[in-house]
């Protein structure tokens, strides 16, 4: 599995650097702007080389161990909405696609998982356990995988964020499913983790190539299925899931949340995010990122403390003691005075 794991990271990083070589004006490229956080046009195609390395190592799982190394049960609903959000999402990057569009299609991507049985059945938080009817949990279930698609898009704003948090995520998702015996999980997640990690090499700052909204899109919807694949198997709840990708999910509820209190556009792009205000604030994109970096490692390691340690009193003092200091961290981030953001698209 070490081999098939170093085979996707260096497909994803050679494919990322060829597609960043290729020579062509029909590639999408993202121009700085009021609002963006870079100074010279990059290309976005990362996300095609993550996704082509991805499945070259499910391939190669399939090669190596045979049919019983991949989980078709999860496979095939997951690469349906996987191939409907990649194309709309890419088709995106190249010609631009109006939000409604984007959105029927994202909503239209939960359909696979949610008739394979991947439904939330009850809401599950330390020590609490809340069954859902029927019409809730597929409610739910939706605005799960739809918010976790989107959301990964707008944190996707600065050298190496989206890649990072990927890497880290999905690598503490691998760990658990090892640790637990569950190998197909963790090994899954370890090939998503290794696609990252390759395209992160160079996507770091000064970034030479963007992932695009068909690579951020694409990982906040695995980030969704996976979590909903653990949560259905008994792997960890849903809440675990959340807890290690909760760096992404409370910076950008709470900016979510502080906009519409502000009576602001949700459509409009903006710079209101943690990771931007403090870009604006002074802050350089590397230290940006190694912030950031310490509070997605610490995340994925308390997810992974919560998820093994079966004991209820130490779930909740994890979990309350990281949504207090998140909540926490973020709030001082946004109290900073820092230039007013300016308009203008996302970058």
């Amino acid at each position: 599995m070490i081999g098939l794991i170093g085979f996707v990271f260096l497909a994803s990083f050679f494919l990322t650097l060829l597609l960043t070589r290729l020579p062509g004006a029909f590639w999408p490229i993202d121009r700085p702007n009021r609002r963006s956080l870079h100074a010279v046009p990059v290309r976005r195609v990362g996300g095609i080389a993550i996704l082509l390395a991805i499945l070259l190592g499910v391939l190669g799982a399939y090669a190596a161990y045979g049919a019983t190394a991949i989980r078709m049960a999860v496979l095939v609903p997951a690469g349906v909405g996987l191939i409907l959000v990649f194309a709309v999402s890419l088709w995106d990057d190249f010609h631009g696609a109006p939000v409604s569009l984007r959105l029927g299609i994202q909503l239209l991507a939960t359909v696979p998982l949610v008739l394979s049985g991947f439904v939330l059945r009850s809401l599950a938080l330390p020590g609490v356990v809340i069954a859902l009817p029927g019409p809730v949990a597929i409610g739910l279930t939706v605005l799960w995988i739809v918010w976790m698609a989107n959301l990964y898009n707008f944190m996707d704003g600065s050298d190496g964020l989206a890649a990072a948090m990927a890497a880290i995520g999905f690598g503490a998702f691998a760990l658990i499913g090892f640790s637990q015996g569950h190998d197909r999980f963790g090994g899954a997640a370890s090939l998503i983790a290794a696609s990252a990690l390759g395209f992160l090499a160079l996507n770091l700052p000064p970034a030479r190539v963007f992932m695009g909204d068909g690579g951020s899109v694409v990982i906040g919807y695995l980030v969704a299925a996976f979590a909903l694949w653990a949560d259905r198997r008994g792997i960890f709840p849903l809440w675990v899931g959340a807890l290690v990708f909760s760096p992404f999910i409370a910076d950008a509820t709470l900016t979510l949340i502080a906009r519409l209190i502000r009576g602001r556009s949700l459509a409009q792009a903006h710079r209101d995010h943690a990771y931007q205000r403090l870009v604006r604030a002074g802050w350089s994109k590397p230290r940006v990122l190694i912030t950031s970096a310490l509070y997605m490692v610490a995340a994925g390691l308390l997810g992974t403390l919560a998820a093994l340690d079966p004991d209820p009193t130490m779930r909740i003092a994890l979990f309350a003691g990281w949504v207090v200091t998140l909540v926490s961290s973020l709030t001082l981030v946004y109290g900073r005075k820092i230039p007013p953001p300016d308009g203008g698209r996302m970058a």
